[in-house]
């Protein structure tokens, strides 16, 4: 399955957001310890999506919804650093807010935010 827009979520502004790549234990005596988790790790990201249309936005929940089984099932698209294919999972269920009002559901505007997440392979 692949990404269900023509705009890719991070069309005008993508965040990865930082996870620790470490872990800390406080032993009895001394200083705290580190040691690496692992050699790869789940990278996080949010992106905005503004005019969304009503068909696209319909589209994007029902592949979050139906396609991708509330956000269980994975759905490629570019990875936002290098363009190379990647493999996503939602983390959560898309959110959206009208920016655009009309009294024609064709004509209304839609700004969404897309919360994926990048497993380790």
């Amino acid at each position: 399955m692949s990404w269900p827009l023509s705009r890719s979520p991070f069309a005008l502004g993508v965040r990865e957001v930082g996870t620790s790549g470490k872990i800390s234990t406080q032993p009895r005596n001394g200083p705290p310890q580190f040691r690496r988790k692992s050699t790869a790790r789940t990278r996080f990201f949010t992106g905005r999506v503004p005019g969304v249309t009503g068909t696209d936005l319909a589209l994007l929940i029902t592949h979050h919804d139906s396609t991708c089984a509330e956000g269980t099932l994975s759905f490629t698209d570019e990875d936002p650093i290098d363009d190379s294919a990647a493999t996503y999972f939602y983390t959560t269920r898309p959110t959206w807010v009208l920016d655009v009002g009309n009294s024609t559901p064709g004509d209304r505007r839609w700004i969404v935010d897309i919360a994926i997440q990048i497993n380790p392979s």
